[in-house]
Parts: C-alpha cells; sequence; structure tokens
C-alpha cells in the first residue's frame, strides 16, 4: 500500500506541483508588497498568478484523491487493514517502508 502511495507521488510528480504552488505564492507577495507597480497591473497579475494557483493546487488535490482513494479500497477489503492503519504501528510501519522503497527505487533508478 505504503509502495503504491510512492509511486503515485512520485510518477505525478508532486514535488513539482507544490514546487510551482510556492514560487507563485512568493510571486505574488512580492508583486503586492512592490510599491512600483501600479495598482491596475497589480490586479491583472494577482488575477492570472491565482488562477495559475488554484490550477496547480487543484491537480495536487487530484494526486491526494488518488493516494486515498487507494487506502480506501484497501479498508473496503479489509476491516483489520483500516485499524491498521490508524494506529500508532501501523503508522511507523507505513512511514518506514515509504522511506524505504523511496531510497530502494533511488538506488536502482536514479530517475526520482
Amino acid at each position: 500500500m505504503a509502495i503504491i502511495s510512492v509511486e503515485v507521488f512520485i510518477r505525478t510528480k508532486a514535488i513539482i506541483l507544490i514546487k510551482k504552488i510556492y514560487k507563485g505564492y512568493s510571486f505574488l507577495f512580492r508583486v503586492i508588497v512592490s510599491k512600483k507597480i501600479v495598482d491596475n497591473k497589480k490586479e491583472k497579475i494577482i488575477r492570472l498568478v491565482a488562477s495559475y494557483i488554484i490550477k496547480i493546487g487543484l491537480s495536487f488535490l487530484l494526486i491526494l484523491f488518488l493516494i486515498f482513494l487507494n487506502y480506501f479500497i484497501f479498508t473496503l477489503l479489509s476491516d483489520s487493514f483500516y485499524e491498521f492503519i490508524l494506529s500508532v504501528q501501523g503508522f511507523i510501519l507505513m512511514f518506514i517502508i515509504s522511506i524505504g522503497y523511496f531510497k530502494l527505487r533511488n538506488l536502482f533508478f536514479k530517475e526520482a
């Protein structure tokens, strides 16, 4: 399960989406604070960048939805899986498996 989540996260390039959202917000902040840009221009820039951030944010939400959908499907298959995931041991085990798989994947496939 953790491996599927890591693969969805890597293959959809979710980290790149997060970086794009951060850059968009930092650009917006610089535009808003700037005294050199006229208010009319600020409004246009803010609308454009805000729509860009919303589009990227919705893409990221879709990725999170896919990951949660995997967990939901496995929960439907087994009631004990739901209890296991919500337990501390389940969380720690999923975290360890995810990090271990990510490290092994990087070791063998140098793409991520």
